[in-house]
């Protein structure tokens, strides 16, 4: 069985607006938390983990809204990361993509476009990132779970892959984005020797999505 670990959001976030009930309200721009939301808005705002997995990584969260764009960025480690691009599209799609940087500005050549995925701002949907030695896949799940599964959107292999590094989320121009249940689970490689020992287990379980809003202390 595979140990698992778990960290917690530790974000610069604002003070919750006084007027969040409906889990809506966001700073003009920055991120905030609202009702177990995490909301942002603007140009080029972050927010980050302090933690990060030393080796395979599971990142999920619920994405509840998103207009404009947002970067999931992974194995972020001074100006070296994995831009995972979510962009909503008027056309009723969102857009996906990937690029590496490794201390530079990303040549064109260096973007991936992935799948476009079908997008209703009504709808939540399940986001699952996997990163391991240079291969990130992105999944989708739609929330009623109809579609027999899962929808892949990236499954990129990097031949040069970056170490291990912190994760952070990125609100690009114009963009509102709220999401939830943010979970990161730290699976320990399964080896060969292991594989030919063990019997099939599934998909691993990575339980119950939770956010909490995090310790003063614990904010990066």
């Amino acid at each position: 069985m595979s140990a698992a670990s778990s960290a917690v959001l530790a974000s610069a976030l604002a003070a919750p607006p006084e007027d969040c009930d409906d889990g809506t309200s966001s700073p003009e721009e920055g991120w905030t938390s609202c009702d177990g939301e995490i909301i942002g808005a603007g140009e080029g705002s972050f927010t980050a983990y302090n933690e990060s997995c030393e080796g395979p990584l599971i990142l999920k969260f619920r994405l509840k809204d998103l207009s404009g764009g947002m970067h999931v960025n992974v194995n972020v480690s001074g100006q070296n990361r994995y831009a995972i691009g979510l962009k909503s599209e008027d056309d009723g799609l969102l857009s996906t993509y990937i690029f590496r940087e490794a201390g530079t500005v990303p040549s064109p050549e260096e973007w991936v476009a992935g799948e476009p995925v079908a997008y209703n701002h009504t709808q939540e949907y399940e986001v699952e990132i996997l990163s391991y030695n240079g291969e990130i896949r992105v999944m989708f799940n739609e929330p009623d779970h109809e579609t027999g599964g899962p929808f892949p959107a990236i499954d990129y292999l990097d031949p040069d892959p970056l170490p291990p590094g912190r994760i952070d989320f990125e609100a690009l121009n114009g963009t509102f984005v709220r999401f939830s249940n943010v979970t990161v689970v730290c699976p320990s490689p399964t080896t060969e020797e292991d594989a030919a020992s063990e019997e099939p287990e599934g998909n691993l379980d990575l339980g119950v999505g939770y956010f909490e809003r995090p310790e003063q202390d614990s904010l990066v």
